[in-house]
Order: structure tokens, then C-alpha cells, then sequence
């Protein structure tokens, strides 16, 4: 929203605020949400305040478990994209878009074991120190070893608020 519309949400206590940027002259605060008691920490996925239907999502929602971060997962959270190497059999690890150099840098490069990509579940595996492992035909990567090979920071974000655009609209918020 704050790319859109220049607004601002935080976290203020138990409430969401949406407001202006606070270095702004003309400093406005358009809404304030009181969520539900908890909501932010425990374990609700969803909630309606003041008629805005709030979807909270996790990163580890996307997560086999703790310990593993899916492909489609670490590319949207983190803006790491995993890409064919140099055949259909290697792949490759890429930074997020360098927004100086428009350029995405190589993280980590692997070649899959054989018969990976022919398997809809394959157990888990070494490639020259990071574990992988495939669901579902969904791949995915240990999250410490993500963090050992310098690929994933050791901090995150541990939740996303979504927001329904409807709702905002029909509240006014939004046009």
C-alpha cells in the first residue's frame, strides 16, 4: 500500500495503523485497526476488524517445517530464484535483482543427483553442503544450511498482515 497509495502501516501495540509516512509535514493517520487480543502472536490466521478482513501469513506457513523453505517460498520471501545451471541437471542459486546493475549474482550452484527431475518425491540429499529434498514435485532447500552458505540471513520477518482490497474500499480507505 505504501507504494500505491503513500501510506504507511505499523504495528502499534494491539492496533494497525495506517497513516503517512511520520517524516512527513502534513502527517495524517487515516485508520486505526484494533486487532483482536493475541491475533498477532497466536496461531489465527484470519480476522475481521471494523469490517476489514485481515489475513496473517507466516513464512513458515510456506515451510515444510522449520527446517525447510520451499523453492517458490524462498524466491517470494526472499527474491532468491532457483534456476537451470548450465544443463537441465545443474541448477543454480541467484541473488535478488541488484537494483544498481539490473543483474541477479550466482549464490550457489549444485547439478541435481540423477533421476531428481524424473521423481515426484525424492529423500533428502547433500549437494556439496546444502540439503534438498522434493515433495510433491516441490523442491525444497534446508533453511539452515541456506544460512551457513550465506544464502538466507539468520534474521526474518516472521509475519505479513494481507489486507482484503475490497474491504479497504468499501470503507473508504482506498478507491
Amino acid at each position: 500500500m505504501q507504494k500505491i497509495y503513500g501510506l504507511e502501516i505499523k504495528e502499534d501495540g494491539n492496533d494497525l495503523v495506517f497513516q503517512t509516512n511520520p517524516i512527513v509535514t502534513n502527517y495524517q493517520e487515516f485508520l486505526r485497526l484494533k486487532l483482536p487480543n493475541g491475533w498477532l502472536t497466536d496461531d489465527t490466521k484470519e480476522a475481521k476488524v471494523n469490517g476489514v478482513k485481515l489475513k496473517k501469513y507466516t513464512i513458515e506457513d510456506n515451510m515444510l517445517n522449520s527446517e525447510w523453505i520451499d523453492r517458490r517460498t524462498l524466491d517470494q520471501e526472499y527474491g532468491i530464484y532457483c534456476g537451470i545451471g548450465n544443463s537441465i541437471n545443474d541448477f543454480k542459486l541467484y541473488s535478488p535483482y541488484d537494483s544498481d546493475t539490473g543483474v541477479r549474482s550466482v549464490l550457489f550452484s549444485g547439478t541435481w543427483p540423477s533421476e531428481w527431475q524424473e521423481n515426484k518425491n525424492q529423500i533428502e540429499t547433500d549437494v556439496d553442503g546444502l540439503r534438498i529434498k522434493r515433495e510433491n514435485n516441490l523442491d525444497y532447500f534446508n533453511v539452515r544450511d541456506l544460512q551457513k552458505l550465506n544464502i538466507l540471513p539468520n534474521t526474518k520477518a516472521t509475519r505479513v498482515i494481507y489486507l482484503n482490497i475490497k474491504d479497504l474500499q468499501e470503507i473508504g480507505l482506498i478507491k
